[in-house]
C-alpha cells in the first residue's frame, strides 16, 4: 500500500520487519526491488532481482521487473530475453508486450515491434499509447496509410492530445501530403496551449516547404515566448542557414550559447559555419568550448577528430575518436571507426577488440556485420566472412557492395550457383551494376559459357569504355581461347584505365603465355619503376627472372625483397636454392635452415633444405627431410628425384632405382626430369 502511494522510504521499514523475521520471504524480497525501482535505483534493484530469480528462477513477477529495469538501463537484449520468458507464462499481459515490443525497436527490429503489439492489440483496443506505438512503427518502416489509422485509433481513444496531432500531422507530411501538414501543426499551434514540439515541427515544415520567411517570423515569436531558452535561436539560426545568411545565424547562435551555455548543439553548429567558412581554428574553438560544457560528449569530439583529420593531425584525430569510445561505452560511431582504420592499417587484432565492443553494443546492426565481415576476410577467413555478409543481406540484399563481396567469395570459392544468385540480386536494383556484370561473366567462363561472356564483355565495352571490367573480362575470355596475344592487348588496356596490380599480372602472364618472355619481364620491370615497394610485384619479377635461368639478376632482385621482408620463407627459400645452384652452399645451408624455420609445414621449403643438406655431406639428415618433403608434397616430380639422388649417395642404390623406375614410369613432366633419366641409367 505504502508503494502504492509512492512513499518507497516508509515501505523499506516494513518491508525491513518482514525480512528481519523471514530472510528468505519471496514477497518481500521482490517488494524491496520494487522500492529501489521506485527511488530509480535500478542497479540495485536488478542485483536484488538477479538474487530473487537465482532463488526462484519461476518468480514471474520479478521477471516482468526485471525486464522492465533491464530496459530502463539500456540492457534491451537482457530485457527482451526476460519478457519473453515472462510471457511464455502470461502470453496475454498487454504491458509486458509493450516493454518487449520498445526494447526491439531500440535494436532496430521494427517487424518484431509490429508482431508482438498486433498480437495484443486485439485485447487492448482502448489502450492509446498502444495504437501509438503501432502509429509510429509503421511509419518509420514507411507504411503511412497504416501508421496513420492507428495514430486515429490513438486520438480517438484520447481526444485533444497534442502530441498525438503532431504525430498525424508528421505522418502526413512523409506520405508527401505537405499542405495539410502545415495546415494541421499551424491549427495546433494556434489553440493557445502551448505545445513546443508543434511548433518545432511548424517551422522546419516550412523550412523544406522553402517558406523561409514564415518559418523565420515563427522561430522568432518562439524566441519572444522563451527568450531564456536557446531552441528558438537555435531555430531561427537553421531558417537563415537554409536562407544562406550564415553571419545573422551566427549572430543568432551566439545568443542561443549566452541564454544557454550547456546547449552544445549551438556551438556544433557555429562550428560547422566556422569550418565551412575554411576557418579552421575558429571552429576548433566552437567544438573545445563545447567538451568544457560536456567533457565527454561523442558528437563534439567526433567533430573535432574530422577537423583534426582534415588539418592532417591524424594522431590527434585518432585520441580524440579513443576518447570517444572511452568515455561513452555504448557507443557505436567510434568504434565503428576506430575498427575500419586499424584495418586500413593491418592492425587486425585491434581491429578484432573494436569490432567484438562492437557486436556487444549492437549484435544486429548492419554496419557492424559488415564491419566484422571485412575483419573476417582481412584476417584470411573468408568462411567466417561470408557468415557475417550473409547475415547482413538476409535483412537488406539490396546492399550492393556486401552483396558484391559475397559473390565474389562464393566464386572464388567455386560456389558458382550461389555466387550467380548474389550478383543477379544486385542486377535486380541496379540493371547497370559494372562488379556484378563482370563476375557474372567470370562465372559465365569457369561454366564453359563463352558466348555469354562475350555478351557480358561487348556490353561492358559499349556501356562503359573507359572502365578496366570490359578489357578485363574480354582478356579473360581470350585466355581461355588461347589467343593471347589479343589477351595482352585487353589486360593492358585495362591495366592503362585502372593500374592495379591485377591487370599487370595478367597482362605479363599474357605475354608469358604468349611466348613473349622479355616482354612480359619489361611489363612488371616498368610497373616497379614507378612502385618499387610493391612486394608482390617484385616477388613475381624475381621469379620469373629464375625460371629463365637469369640467376644473377634474380639473386638481386630477392636481395631487395630481403630488405624489407628479412623473414619471407619463399624468399629464403628461392635466394638459398639459386646460391646452391651457384655453387655458394654455405649461404644456400643458412638461407634453406632460415626459411624451413618459417615454414617447416611446406613441402617446398623442406624440400629445398633436405636437397642443400644432401649436398652439402649431411646425408643422413637431409634424406630424412626430403622423406617428409614427399609426404607433403603430394608426390611432386623433383622432390621425388631429390629423395632417390639422396637415396643414391647414401649408398642405397637398390631404393634409389626403385624411386627412378617409379616416378619415370609416369610420363608427366616435371624440370629435373632429364637429370632423373640420366641418374637412373647410371645405376643400372
Amino acid at each position: 500500500a505504502l508503494l502504492a502511494s509512492g512513499d518507497p522510504d516508509a515501505a523499506d521499514a516494513e518491508i525491513a520487519k518482514v525480512l528481519e523475521q523471514v530472510p528468505e520471504n519471496l514477497p518481500a524480497l521482490y517488494l524491496k526491488a520494487v522500492s529501489a525501482s521506485q527511488r530509480e535505483d535500478f542497479d540495485g534493484a536488478k542485483s536484488q532481482l538477479q538474487a530473487l530469480l537465482a532463488k526462484s528462477p519461476e518468480h514471474y513477477p520479478s521477471m516482468l521487473l526485471l525486464g522492465a529495469i533491464q530496459y530502463n538501463l539500456g540492457e534491451y537484449e537482457q530485457a527482451i530475453s526476460n519478457l519473453v520468458s515472462y510471457l511464455a507464462e502470461d502470453v496475454a499481459n498487454v504491458r509486458a508486450k509493450k516493454l518487449l515490443a520498445q526494447s526491439y525497436m531500440k535494436l532496430g527490429d521494427v517487424e518484431r515491434a509490429i508482431e508482438r503489439l498486433e498480437s495484443a492489440a486485439d485485447t487492448a483496443q482502448n489502450d492509446p499509447q498502444l495504437m501509438s506505438m503501432l502509429g509510429k512503427l509503421y511509419t518509420d518502416k514507411g507504411d503511412y496509410d497504416t501508421g496513420q489509422r492507428y495514430y486515429e485509433k490513438a486520438l480517438a481513444l484520447a481526444p485533444g492530445t497534442k502530441e498525438l496531432e503532431t504525430r498525424i500531422a508528421l505522418n502526413r507530411w512523409a506520405a508527401g501530403d505537405h499542405d495539410q501538414a502545415i495546415e494541421d501543426l499551424s491549427a495546433i499551434v494556434s489553440e493557445g496551449d502551448e505545445f513546443m514540439p508543434a511548433e518545432l515541427a511548424l517551422i522546419s515544415a516550412k523550412v523544406e516547404s522553402k517558406d523561409y520567411q514564415e518559418a523565420l517570423a515563427d522561430a522568432r515569436k518562439l524566441i519572444e515566448k522563451h527568450p531564456e531558452m536557446s531552441i528558438g535561436y537555435v531555430m531561427a539560426a537553421s531558417v537563415l542557414d537554409a536562407m544562406q545568411q550564415r553571419q545573422q545565424a551566427a549572430d543568432y547562435l551566439r545568443r542561443a550559447i549566452k541564454a544557454e551555455p550547456a546547449y552544445i548543439y549551438s556551438y556544433q553548429m557555429l562550428a560547422r559555419f566556422h569550418h565551412e567558412a575554411g576557418e579552421s581554428d575558429l571552429a576548433k574553438a566552437q567544438l573545445e568550448a563545447a567538451l568544457e560544457q560536456a567533457p565527454g560528449d561523442e558528437r563534439s569530439l567526433l567533430l573535432l577528430a574530422q577537423l583534426e583529420e582534415v588539418s592532417g593531425d591524424r594522431e590527434r584525430a585518432r585520441e580524440l575518436v579513443e576518447q570517444a569510445r572511452r568515455d561513452n561505452p555504448d557507443a557505436l560511431a567510434p568504434r565503428l571507426l576506430l575498427a575500419n582504420t586499424s584495418l586500413q592499417l593491418n592492425e587486425v587484432e585491434r581491429a578484432k577488440v573494436l569490432i567484438d565492443e562492437a557486436l556487444a553494443i549492437a549484435p544486429d546492426n548492419l554496419g557492424v556485420l559488415k564491419l566484422a565481415g571485412d575483419h573476417a576476410l582481412a584476417s584470411g577467413d573468408p568462411q567466417g566472412a561470408l557468415g557475417y555478409y550473409d547475415k547482413v543481406v538476409a535483412s537488406r540484399p539490396d546492399i550492393a557492395d556486401v552483396q558484391m563481396k559475397r559473390g565474389t567469395l562464393l566464386l572464388q570459392a567455386g560456389k558458382l550457383p550461389a555466387a550467380r544468385r548474389a550478383l543477379d540480386e544486385i542486377l535486380a536494383h541496379d540493371a547497370g551494376h559494372v562488379g556484378a556484370r563482370w563476375a557474372l561473366g567470370e562465372i559465365d567462363l569457369r561454366e564453359g559459357n563463352l558466348k555469354s561472356a562475350r555478351g557480358r564483355a561487348d556490353g561492358l565495352l559499349k556501356d562503359h569504355p573507359e572502365h578496366p571490367a570490359g578489357y578485363s573480362l574480354k582478356g579473360d575470355l581470350q585466355m581461355q581461347e588461347k589467343n593471347y596475344s589479343a589477351a595482352s592487348v585487353s589486360y593492358r588496356k585495362a591495366s592503362e584505365l585502372s593500374p592495379r596490380r591485377v591487370f599487370l599480372t595478367k597482362t605479363a602472364s599474357a605475354l608469358k603465355a604468349d611466348g613473349q618472355d622479355q616482354a612480359s619481364l619489361d611489363v612488371i620491370k616498368a610497373w616497379l619503376e614507378d612502385r618499387p615497394q610493391d612486394v608482390t610485384a617484385r616477388m613475381s619479377y624475381a621469379t620469373q627472372l629464375q625460371t629463365m635461368g637469369r640467376e644473377d639478376e634474380a639473386v638481386t632482385e630477392y636481395r631487395k625483397l630481403m630488405q624489407t621482408q628479412p623473414d619471407n620463407p619463399v624468399v629464403l627459400n628461392n635466394l638459398a636454392w639459386l646460391y646452391h645452384q651457384q655453387g655458394d652452399q654455405d649461404q644456400a645451408r643458412d638461407l634453406a635452415r632460415r626459411a624451413y624455420e618459417k615454414a617447416p609445414q611446406l613441402a617446398g621449403v623442406i624440400d629445398t633444405y633436405g636437397w642443400i643438406l644432401v649436398n652439402s655431406g649431411d646425408t643422413d639428415r637431409g634424406l630424412s627431410l626430403l622423406k617428409e618433403a614427399v609426404e607433403k608434397g603430394r608426390g611432386q616430380g623433383d622432390i621425388r628425384y631429390h629423395l632417390a639422388a639422396a637415396y643414391a649417395k647414401a649408398g642405397n642404390k637398390a631404393k634409389a632405382r626403385s624411386e627412378l623406375e617409379d616416378l619415370l614410369a609416369d610420363q608427366t613432366a616435371f624440370a629435373e626430369r632429364a637429370e632423373a633419366e640420366k641418374l637412373l641409367e647410371s645405376l643400372r
